[in-house]
């Protein structure tokens, strides 16, 4: 997967390749969240165009309804013209081909739309650098599948679709055969329909090559879905029981006559708490392996709780609690009160523990934030781990600690034949500031597991460094 973008926020120039381990590093307001809320927001287009199952508005759903409307035209016109015109398969098959990539480009371009104003939570002309006058991006989906989208300022959005002639031209090939097949086992007037259908399955899914990224689709596994976990969770956390008690309190009771309102949620905030919010508790694929990490990490364990509301005594939900041992005696808290650290950690352990599966990707925002450089380091061992046994990760961080850690794992690949971290595992990038936004720069990391920098954080280390030998020169003086 390749990901790309020119003059989107604070973002002048980006071009990263996505790995199993992909890390943004960079100074503060130069685009790392904008660059892991875009990928968030492509990979939940990629999951409804897959599976066909998106939540939409009415205004999202009369815009695809459209689109289905225009492919129900289309099949009929080419019907027409297949009996006029008597098409030979391979004509029917390369017309239909052509017919599927307009399609699918006017389901990218509204669900783009829903999933960017969604994540976001602001008009699409804001999206587009001050300096700009449209944003562009491009995200290479898949080998041989890639889409570009360009937003202008009148909120307007127009994606072109790119599949690669030789995948389009070896399903042509292989397909007219069957198409013979699909014309004796079905109507008449529905055969095109069924080709469609299959050749739209064909031309939008990945070659087997790829699978690494979770999308299986012989076996139909609900993938490519994909986790965020924000920064500032510790503050999340001490407003989730309010947030949810509030909108528990007012799907129950009705909303009042004057009308009801909470303060806006960020998009990802409310994201976050969807996912929160379907946690039960049971252990997930990871989970027996996560458990004895994480419980090393908090020196406790998250649990959770079933409650009822007392505002409704109808609903039911679950309540964080912290359990640990102090010296001998056990005692346990809610997570509200727990130490900032644990609060941190906990969203972390628990969406890991219970729903993240191999294939899928784990956007995580600063997640040393509130951890002690000891803590940091353990962290990365078991983000580590995680990519070994094919989760995706894609951080951000300010963390020197966790970068390095993560580069020493691809050394011991080569020194000591450690294989959690392959040297084609792990990309990190650079958001180098420049006059008129940020632009990403690969940093590399040798076959030994060492950087050779690592800018800004460098600089901050060799101005103490100035500065001490500046006094120790005055206090011998």
């Amino acid at each position: 997967m390749k990901l790309k973008a020119d003059n989107f926020g604070p973002i002048r120039k980006l071009n990263i390749d996505i790995k199993p381990m992909t890390i943004l590093i960079g100074k503060n307001n130069l685009g790392k969240s904008y660059t892991a809320e875009l990928f968030y927001a492509l990979l939940c287009v990629l999951s409804d165009l897959q599976f066909k199952a998106p939540i939409l508005t009415l205004g999202e759903r009369i815009l695809l309804r459209s689109v289905s409307i225009s492919k129900e035209s289309e099949i009929k016109k080419l019907t027409i013209r297949i009996r006029k015109e008597k098409l030979t398969d391979f004509e029917i098959v390369k017309e239909l081909s052509e017919m599927i990539i307009n399609q699918e480009t006017q389901n990218i371009q509204v669900l783009l739309r829903k999933w960017l104003e969604r994540i976001f939570g602001i008009r699409l002309s804001m999206l587009i650098n001050i300096h700009s006058s449209a944003a562009q991006i491009e995200f290479d989906m898949f080998k041989d599948i890639a889409f570009a989208a360009t937003i202008t300022k009148r909120k307007m959005i127009s994606v072109k679709l790119t599949v690669e002639k030789e995948k389009i031209d070896t399903y042509v090939k292989d397909l007219t055969p069957i198409l013979g097949k699909i014309r004796q086992r079905s109507r008449k007037k529905i055969y095109v329909e069924q080709l469609a259908d299959v050749l739209r399955e064909k031309l939008m899914a990945p070659n087997k090559d790829v699978e690494f990224f979770g999308f299986d689709f012989e076996k139909r596994r609900i993938h490519p879905k994909a986790y965020y976990i924000p920064a500032g969770r510790a503050g999340l956390i001490e407003s989730y029981d309010t947030v949810v008690e509030a909108l528990f309190f007012h799907a129950a009771e009705g909303t009042p006559a004057f009308g009801f309102s909470l303060p806006p949620l960020s998009g990802m905030a409310a994201e976050f708490y969807s996912v929160l919010r379907s946690l039960s508790g049971q252990m997930g694929p990871f989970g027996e392996f996560t458990a004895t990490l994480f419980r090393e990490l908090l020196d406790g364990d998250i649990i959770l709780q079933g409650i009822r509301l007392k505002s409704t005594q109808r609903a039911v939900r679950t309540r964080m609690i912290y359990r640990f041992r102090l010296g001998e005696k056990r005692s346990k808290i809610d997570l509200v009160h727990a130490a900032s650290m644990i609060k941190e950690l906990a969203p972390i352990c628990l969406i890991i523990r219970e729903l993240v599966n191999r294939g899928q990707f784990l956007v995580i925002e600063e997640p040393e934030s509130h951890l002690h450089p000891g803590a940091q380091y353990k962290l990365a061992s078991v983000l580590a781990r995680l990519t070994k046994r094919g989760v995706n990760i894609f951080l951000t961080t300010h963390s020197p600690v966790m970068l390095r850690r993560m580069s020493h794992f691809v050394g011991r690949t080569s020194i000591e034949k450690d294989k959690t971290l392959d040297f084609s595992d792990v990309a990190i990038y650079w958001m180098k500031e420049s006059k008129y936004g940020s632009v990403s720069k690969i940093l590399r990391i040798s076959k030994y597991g060492t950087l050779d920098e690592l800018p800004t954080f460098d600089d901050v280390i060799n101005e103490l460094y100035e500065e001490e030998i500046a006094r120790h020169k005055e206090t011998a003086d």
